[in-house]
């Protein structure tokens, strides 16, 4: 068994999506009382982000094993889509359980995303030192766990921003001779330890990249398009912290996107007077369908007005909540708010010089000759990106 879970892990590890789930599907079917191909497709999904196939999943997963920290963890995270104070207070429990197991890496990045989904303040910086004292009482099983252990301590040491320790365990790293799953990884660490370093650290006179557009409006296709032209651009959520992208994150990366910027886009301009902005748009009949399908998906809610609900019980312990009030729910309708926000970026830079700020809609095809002039960038070779959930999901149905 374990060697055609190593087949299925190596597809997923070089993205072969559908390869990958349709191995572990053959393997669950073969092995119905095995936990191992059912938490393969579940990480395929969660790859992918298909909500609805992970929590299938792990019901399964739940049934099979029931007290593994894994399926615990995630379990408590996904509650803590309806009800975070619930989901907090469920937090010493799980602890508990996961100091009776040996907490793989693997499982302590589930944990770590767990406690920055649902915590804030002082009980998120206690929960991660003890994310952290479980990784280092792990004996790790293999040469790759070992190097998984590493990675994951030193992004750990960004996550409670002790960056004194952080730059020389990122250093270390990058002589060690890694699996190829944990280069990209460790290159990002490496990365923002270089900014660290800097002598004028935080620099808020560097370039920075802000794509203000509101959700459903490609923002995901620029993130990746802005990582092809050789910026390290991140897209809600900080990927080494797992935490949602903040203020403090601004100073650690080159380019942003998703609404975590666009919420704030004035304070950003001033606070970073070399930046660019990039305002992805859509004609508001198709977006207006496309946000509303992507927040009832996310919170089974049909009217814009229950966002103010939703944001007082969910989203990052009422971080990401913050947004969606302020950018949506005091409108009346999904149009009046697309409206209302494109009038305040128009009248915002109407006064601001022009090459502050473009304006592009990857839905109709507008990509690198839009962008690269903008950013004053060569074209690279091949399309733009265009990525979304359709194709995912096709994937899942298709070799399930």
């Amino acid at each position: 068994m374990k060697t055609e879970i190593d087949v299925g892990n190596a597809l997923l590890a070089q993205r072969q999506f559908e390869d990958a789930n349709a191995h572990f599907a053959r393997l669950a079917e073969k092995h119905p009382t095995h936990a191992a191909p059912v938490e393969g497709m579940l990480r395929v999904a969660r790859t992918l982000g298909d909500r609805p196939t992970v929590r299938t999943h792990l019901k399964a997963l739940l049934k099979i094993t029931p007290n593994a920290i894994f399926p615990r963890s995630l379990e408590l995270f996904f509650n803590a889509w309806n009800d975070l104070e619930a989901a907090h207070r469920a937090l010493p429990e799980l602890f508990k359980l996961a100091r009776a197991q040996s907490v793989s890496p693997h499982v302590a990045d589930t944990l770590m995303r767990t406690v920055q989904y649902v915590c804030i303040g002082s009980s998120r910086f206690e929960y991660l030192h003890q994310i952290r004292q479980l990784i280092e009482d792990r004996q790790p099983l293999s040469a790759f766990e070992t190097a998984a252990k590493s990675v994951l301590l030193s992004e750990m040491l960004l996550a409670v921003e002790d960056y004194e320790a952080l730059v020389p365990a990122v250093k270390e790293l990058s002589q060690d001779a890694l699996p190829n799953p944990l280069h990209s990884r460790v290159q990002a660490l490496t990365r923002v330890c270089a900014k660290i370093t800097a002598p004028d650290f935080p620099d808020f006179s560097a370039s920075k990249i802000f794509g203000i557009g509101l959700s459903r409006t490609g923002t995901t296709s620029l993130n990746s398009a802005l990582n092809q032209l050789g910026y390290h651009a991140v897209h809600w959520l900080n990927p080494i912290t797992r935490n949602l992208l903040s203020q403090d994150d601004y100073v650690l990366f080159d380019a942003f996107s998703d609404i975590n910027a666009s919420q704030h886009f004035e304070w950003l301009y001033h606070t970073f007077p070399n930046s660019k902005f990039v305002l992805t748009t859509r004609d508001v009949t198709p977006w207006t369908t496309s946000v509303t399908s992507h927040y009832r998906r996310l919170h089974e809610m049909e009217n814009l007005a229950d966002l103010s609900e939703v944001s007082a019980k969910k989203r990052f312990a009422h971080r990401a909540g913050s947004m969606d009030a302020n950018l949506y729910a005091h409108h009346a309708s999904w149009a009046e708010a697309h409206d209302a926000y494109h009038s305040r970026v128009a009248d915002f830079f109407a006064s601001k010089p022009s090459h502050r700020l473009v304006q592009m809609d990857i839905t109709k095809g507008e990509g690198w000759d839009v962008l690269c002039p903008f950013l004053d960038v060569a074209r690279p070779d091949g399309d733009f990106p265009s990525l979304n959930s359709t194709k995912r999901k096709e994937i899942l149905s298709n070799s399930s």
